[in-house]
C-alpha cells in the first residue's frame, strides 16, 4: 500500500512547539470521521479508506522501516502519527530519533511527548530535564514539561513553568495559546486579554500582538489592529514570518 499518498491540504497538528513535520515526510493521512477509518489518496488523486488496523500494519510499519535511519523524515513520520493516533507505535520511532541526533531538542521533545502521551511522566520529565542539564532550558521544552506538570494535576507549577517558557521565547504559539486558555478559563475574555498584553510586553513578543490585533478588528478597531500589527511586524525583524505577514 505503498502507493497511499497523504491528504493533499491537510496535515496532523504538530504535537509540540518546535517540532515541525519534514517536508519529505513518509505518506500518511489525517484519520476521518468515520471510526476506525484512516482518508488517504491514491497515486491518481482518489480518495480512499484504509482501516485503522491495516494502516497500522501494512503502511505505518513499512513508512517506519523505510524511514529508520533518516531523522527528518522520521520526524515528520512521529509528528503525524501521533496526530492519527497512533501513540504506541511511536515509541521505538521516537527512542530511534534521539540516537540518530543524541542533544537535539526536536527528538527529545517528541520522545518526552511520546512518554506522556503513553501515561509514562516519569520518563518524560526525565527525558526534559536530562536536555535543560545538559544545554539548558528552552521555551519549547519548558513548555512541554508544564504540560507534565499538569496531567499531574499540579496547575501551579505548570503555570509558573509555562511563563518561564514564554519569558524564554514568547512567540512559540502552542505555548502562548495555552497560556491565554488557562487565563481566560479562570477569567474570562478579559483576563485572557490581559495575558495577551502581559506576553506582548516581553522582549521580542510579536505572537500575541497577532491575537491582540485579531481582537481589535473583532471590536471594528481598524486603527488599533493595525497598531498591534506595526509593533509586531518591528519586533519580528526581517525577514517577517510567513504567518505574520498572511494576517
Amino acid at each position: 500500500m505503498s502507493f497511499l499518498k497523504k491528504q493533499p491540504g491537510k496535515q496532523a497538528a504538530p504535537a509540540a512547539d518546535g517540532a515541525s513535520p519534514a517536508t519529505d515526510a513518509a505518506p500518511v493521512a489525517g484519520p476521518d470521521e468515520q471510526a476506525g477509518m484512516i482518508r488517504a489518496y491514491d497515486a491518481y488523486g482518489r480518495e480512499i479508506f484504509v482501516p485503522r488496523d491495516q494502516w497500522r500494519d501494512n503502511v505505518l510499519a513499512g513508512a517506519i522501516e523505510r524511514h529508520w535511519d533518516d531523522a527528518d523524515s522520521l520526524a515528520g513520520l512521529i509528528i503525524q502519527s501521533l496526530g492519527d493516533g497512533f501513540i504506541d507505535e511511536m515509541l521505538k520511532p521516537a527512542d530511534r530519533l534521539v540516537e540518530l541526533q543524541p542533544g537535539v531538542e526536536r527528538g527529545v521533545v517528541l520522545q518526552a511527548i511520546v512518554h506522556m502521551k503513553t501515561g509514562r511522566l516519569d520518563q518524560a520529565e526525565r527525558a526534559l530535564r536530562g536536555f535543560i542539564g545538559q544545554h539548558g532550558a528552552t521555551g519549547v521544552v519548558l513548555t512541554n514539561l508544564a504540560k507534565i506538570q499538569d496531567e499531574r494535576g499540579d496547575e501551579a507549577a505548570a503555570l509558573e513553568t509555562l511563563w518561564r517558557a514564554l519569558e524564554l521565547d514568547p512567540n512559540q504559539d502552542n505555548g502562548l495559546g495555552w497560556y491565554e486558555a488557562i487565563h481566560r478559563e479562570h477569567g474570562g475574555d478579559a483576563a485572557g486579554v490581559a495575558a495577551m498584553r502581559k506576553v506582548a510586553a516581553l522582549p521580542g513578543s510579536w505572537r500575541a500582538q497577532l491575537w491582540l490585533a485579531h481582537g481589535e478588528l473583532g471590536a471594528h478597531n481598524l486603527s488599533g489592529a493595525l497598531a498591534m500589527y506595526q509593533q509586531a511586524l518591528t519586533r519580528a525583524g526581517t525577514p517577517a514570518p510567513a504567518d505574520l505577514l498572511a494576517q
